[in-house]
């Protein structure tokens, strides 16, 4: 099969997953939209992952188990080297998907060639509740909610992405255990690449203490000091008035780290820098930065 004979590769990758990821490969199976290809990339799962993989026998579903677990960038990596598409969907093993995703991002993106990456917005669920967080159609505001991260900017299982665009430039999921999504993200951002959403949800997001980025998570930590890093390196993508100490403790401040330390100097080079430089939105990225500086003073 070739990359125009098959319409989507729907990439999920998974780690100790049994609880969930019936229900996420469910929700593909039944899209109304038919001619995909479901890769799923068990990254050494202990538990009865597999198990549950294996009750599906659809022929649709590729399926790849790494004999240890390597990461989640590793593993969708792998997934990628594999999708016989040139549009690949990212689902997470925990996630459900709306039956229409795949039909109505597939259609958008058939009518917006320029488009790189496209989320939706998404239906977050945590134990009983349900929220919905919405995120706007607009490349500009998208790139500047990049240094808010949290789910600022997109949600990376809603997203649809153009993989020749990604070839193109060289991008590739970085070796990292968390925000890898955010990671690859700045790097398309960087290459001047185009986001959208479709402004309508179309999955429910589940939060929960599994999660890699959850409080409880043993990742934690590792997490918090790779937020850190990220938004050091946008910040300084994004400001280039600041020096590296400025950008850093800028970062700190975003994280919500006491140890922040903003003077009204580096407030006032954020407020007065008037410059785009990958299309994103001056004024979304200024406001964004100087909440976060004001409230760590």
């Amino acid at each position: 099969m070739t990359k125009n004979i098959i319409g989507v590769s729907v990439l999920m990758c998974c780690y100790n997953s049994q609880l969930h990821i019936r229900a996420a490969i469910n929700s593909i199976i039944n899209q109304t939209y038919k001619n995909f290809e479901l890769i799923i990339v068990n990254d050494g799962s202990t538990d009865n992952t597999e198990e549950e993989i294996e009750r599906f026998n659809d022929p649709r579903i590729s399926y790849i188990a790494l004999p240890r677990n390597k990461g989640v960038s590793y593993a969708r990596n792998a997934g990628l080297a594999m999708a016989k598409s040139d549009l690949v969907a990212i689902m997470d093993s925990d996630d459900i998907a709306h039956p229409r995703r795949l039909e109505k991002q597939i259609q958008i993106m058939h009518k917006n060639k320029e488009l790189t990456i496209l989320g939706t917005d998404v239906i977050k669920s945590v134990g009983n509740k349900k929220i919905l967080m919405k995120y706007p159609n607009n490349d500009g505001l998208i790139k500047a909610r990049l240094l808010a991260l949290n789910g600022s900017a997109l949600i990376n299982p809603s997203t649809i992405m153009r993989m020749h665009h990604l070839e193109d430039n060289g991008i590739l999921y970085p070796g990292r255990k968390t925000d890898e999504d955010h990671w690859l993200w700045f790097e398309c951002t960087k290459k001047n690449l185009k986001f959208g959403s479709t402004e309508e949800p179309l999955l429910i997001y589940r939060r929960h203490d599994c999660n890699t980025t959850s409080e409880n998570s043993n990742f934690y930590q590792k997490h918090i000091k790779e937020k850190t890093s990220l938004r050091k390196s946008i910040l300084l993508e994004y400001f280039k008035n600041l020096d590296d100490n400025e950008a850093n403790n800028v970062a700190l401040a975003l994280n919500g780290q006491s140890s922040a330390s903003i003077n009204k100097g580096t407030i006032e080079k954020v407020r007065e820098y008037n410059q785009s430089h990958h299309g994103e939105s001056i004024t979304a990225k200024k406001n964004i930065a100087i909440s976060f500086m004001k409230t760590a003073r």
